[in-house]
This record gives structure tokens, sequence and C-alpha cells, in this order.
């Protein structure tokens, strides 16, 4: 956690492993990629191994990472995602993220941490 503060700090991307408590491999990752401007977002990349999408596992990485964004001292994140890829914009629905933006085919996400 203490390396994960530091690196935002330094803005410095972060990435965030999904594993199984008994298991060490991991099943997916949140790659926070930090702003290379000060006018940019720090950005949300996904990915979750394909036997394990819609069980509700990258929903709950997400809920138990976006609470500690403050610590971070990130303000705020953006998320992309295809505009056909519906459960990849439900799961960012959920926990907050607003549409901001569609065009050619991408809609983007916003979320404003408290």
């Amino acid at each position: 956690m203490l390396d994960f503060i530091d690196k935002a700090g330094k803005r410095e991307s972060i990435l965030y492993c999904i594993r199984f408590k008994d298991f060490l491999a991991p099943i997916g990752y949140i790659y926070l990629e930090a702003p290379k401007t000060e006018q940019e977002n720090w950005k949300a990349k996904v990915w979750l191994n394909g036997s394990m999408q819609k069980k509700g596992i990258m929903s709950n990485a997400l809920k138990s990472l976006v609470p500690m964004l403050s610590d971070f001292g990130i303000p705020c994140l953006e998320y992309s995602v295809s505009a056909v890829h519906d459960s990849g914009q439900k799961i960012f629905e959920k926990i907050g993220f607003q549409l901001i933006n569609e065009s050619n085919g991408l809609n983007t996400y916003h979320y404003k941490v408290q």
C-alpha cells in the first residue's frame, strides 16, 4: 500500500493485481496510468481472464480500489470503453463513474474522487 501511495505521489503508473487468496497467479489487473501532463487525468485500464468474467470479480476489485484513490492523491479517474462493450460500461457505472463523452465508438467515463 505504501508503495502505491509513493508511486501516485510521484505521478507514476500503478498496477493493481487481482487474484484469489489461495491462488498466487493473477486472474486480472487494474492499471492506473499516470497523466503525462497537468491537464490530463489518471486513466484506468482493466483486464480479467475470460473464465472469470461475469462473476462480479472486477466490480468488487474496483469497489475496493476506488476508496483508496484519495489516499493515492488521485483527484479523478477516467476509463474509456468500446460503445458495444456493455458489461465494461456497466461495471464502471455501478461504482459511480459518469459518462462524459461518446465519440468514434468509444465511451469515456469519469470518476471524481470525493
